[in-house]
């Protein structure tokens, strides 16, 4: 529980710059790296665009944030792509999602 916290903790206090927002979403939005937005389909670029609304929101309430970055994944999984699937977010997708946040965000402290 202590390690955990301190995780957490590590996380609250680690900033971040912009460019690296934009590598978590990226990777997040599955987009190669040299992917442009406009060579997505419709669909990534709705995805990359909720990704980072979500984020927005999240960083306006905790700071621009190793952790905003964790959130605000969650609340684009929970909130924006859910609907009212509860199964999306344990089992599918954003299961899927969750984690993959939660391997970039460790990757970051």
């Amino acid at each position: 529980m202590e390690a955990t916290s301190q995780v957490w903790s590590e996380m609250n206090n680690l900033q971040i710059d912009t460019a690296t927002k934009e590598s978590f979403v990226r990777k997040l939005a599955n987009m190669k790296k040299a992917e442009l937005y406009s060579e997505l389909s419709t669909k990534k670029q709705n995805i990359y665009d909720n990704i980072s609304e979500a984020m927005a929101v999240e960083f306006g309430q905790t700071g621009s944030t190793v952790w905003g970055l964790l959130n605000g994944t969650t609340r684009y999984t929970n909130h924006y792509a859910a609907g009212a699937s509860e199964e999306y977010i344990l089992n599918k997708t954003g299961a899927k999602t969750n984690k993959k946040a939660q391997e970039l965000a460790l990757e970051l402290i």
